[in-house]
């Protein structure tokens, strides 16, 4: 599981940060799933049943008395012994065929978890499960498995040969315990005790491991002057920084998650002729320009400061504190907005601008602060912000 319980620590970093600008109630005590026990054991429990006639067997992954967002599970197994299998008892390694994973039930609403990685390996002896879950229309915000246990996974079996299953937890030396187990509540990491507990006649096989965590909040707190640091850094970085993706309706306007026009989820950035075209209203304000349209010349005026811009659309002549000049791209209406080529604009107002082929993402940044794409914490600031591009929709309406 290379690179995914860094990528689920990094999920519940942005869901935690999300919940900072969207106020959303999370409740310990009435839940989705049940009731927490007071001081009650944390345990994650993977419960090995009976083979049936045809060697047969369901293995379940269960959490109790634990409140959490995201998981990541790893095991190995003894491949010489048991198999994964489908409905038929015919060995796959497709993962849906052989594991049964459950959504979250509240009331008739049904919540279901995003996968980062699902894969099995009869070759390997091995199973893999990263997933979170964020939920937009429940009365908890979190997972809650009360002592009787929520059950995330089944997972169906079948003996080939005598001898041990030899069920383990896979090593990971990117969590702290240094085994492939986490479990992540948007805040911080959490402790548990995992157990794998076996039928009745083979009790003697059960184990008990507890599993700390590091327990360092995702979000720092005062006394923790690196952390404090970092969060400076963080919203020193984000000031006066709008993060674009091409085709996508989602910005991040000064860290906060919005609709590039919340009226129409159709008006987004798009590429003609080589150049990233923009709403003109939404990008100038955005930097902090006003906008003024006149309808009979189908003209455009923007003022910043000093600065001074007409252009008229379909026309690539444009004048910038009187004096005249031409752009690569002219202005055009579509979606009935106005689109301008975002260089141009940008630093047209005294702003860098820092683009990624790979991603397809622009930021616009203050000309004193351009964006530098080496740095950690801008590094893990746009890890954040394509997280939030991805999963979260009526959030950045909301904004």
């Amino acid at each position: 599981m290379t690179g995914i319980i860094k990528r689920i620590l990094s999920v519940c970093i942005t869901v935690a940060m999300l919940l900072s600008i969207t106020p959303l109630a999370i409740t310990a005590e009435e839940t989705s799933v049940g009731t927490l026990v007071p001081e009650a054991a944390k345990v994650v429990r993977f419960t090995v049943g009976e083979a049936d006639e045809n060697g047969v067997f369901v293995a379940k992954l269960s959490m109790h008395n634990l409140q959490f967002l995201a998981m990541g599970f790893s095991f190995s197994f003894n491949k010489d012994v048991i198999q994964l299998v489908d409905e038929t008892g015919a060995a796959t390694d497709e993962f849906s065929k052989a594991v049964l994973a459950y959504p979250v039930v509240s009331g008739e609403k049904v919540h279901r978890f995003t996968a980062m990685e699902e894969a099995i390996s009869n070759a390997e002896g091995t199973i893999r499960i990263a997933q979170y879950i964020m939920f937009k229309d429940a009365d908890t915000n979190v997972v809650v498995a009360d002592e009787e246990g929520f059950v995330s996974h089944e997972f169906r079996f079948k003996k080939v040969a005598d001898g041990d299953y030899g069920f383990a937890l896979l090593d990971n030396e990117d969590t702290s315990h240094g085994k492939d187990a986490v479990l992540n509540d948007g805040k911080e990491t959490l402790s548990f005790d995992f157990e794998f507990v076996y039928p009745e006649a083979e009790a003697d096989k059960n184990t008990s491991d507890r599993y700390e965590s590091e327990a360092k909040p995702s979000r720092p707190s005062g006394g923790n002057d690196a952390a404090n640091e970092t969060e400076r850094l963080r919203k020193e970085r984000k000031a006066g920084t709008v993060v674009l993706q091409i085709n996508n309706h989602k910005v991040s306007l000064n860290g906060a998650l919005k609709w590039v026009d919340k009226d129409n989820k159709n008006v987004v950035p798009y590429i003609e002729n080589d150049r990233t075209m923009v709403p003109l209203r939404f990008i100038s304000e955005a930097l902090g320009a006003e906008v003024e349209w006149v309808a009979e010349t189908r003209t455009i005026h923007i003022s910043l400061e000093e600065t001074k811009i007409s252009m008229q659309i379909d026309n690539k002549e444009y004048t910038i504190n009187g004096e005249t000049k031409e752009m690569d791209v002219a202005p055009v209406i579509r979606e009935d907005r106005t689109f301008v080529p975002l260089r141009f604009v940008s630093e047209a107002l005294n702003k860098s601008v820092y683009w990624n082929g790979v991603t397809s993402i622009v930021v616009i940044a203050p000309l004193d602060k351009p964006w530098d794409d080496k740095d950690p914490v801008t590094q893990q600031l746009m890890t954040d912000t394509l997280m939030m591009f991805r999963w979260f929709d009526e959030e950045a309406y909301a904004n």
